[in-house]
């Protein structure tokens, strides 16, 4: 997937705007691997980027788990996140 939009006089200001979004997953054999790559520019600040990685498994029928890892730079602030994700899913049928 990808997607991008830009604004001129952004915010109401004279400077344009420009945000852009890449991304897509795959599945490998039981896991599902997803990647996203944002960037948003706009005159006279720093440029933002964001990108995160993820993995998720079904773990049991209805059931699923996923680890990701995100990094971004923001405001000219570099940060690192990791978390998890459990799913269960509510009236899951069953066989």
């Amino acid at each position: 997937m990808a997607e991008a939009a830009f604004f001129p006089h952004f915010d109401g200001a004279e400077g344009s705007a420009f945000y852009g979004t890449v991304g897509g997953a795959v599945p490998v054999g039981p896991v599902t691997f997803s990647s996203v790559y944002s960037l948003r520019t706009s005159e006279g600040v720093p440029d933002d980027h964001l990108a995160t990685l993820s993995a998720e498994f079904e773990v049991f029928d209805g059931i699923s788990a996923g680890l990701g890892y995100r990094f971004g730079r923001e405001g000219g602030e570099t940060s690192h996140t990791v978390g998890a994700l459990f799913v269960y899913e509510i009236g899951y049928p069953s066989e």
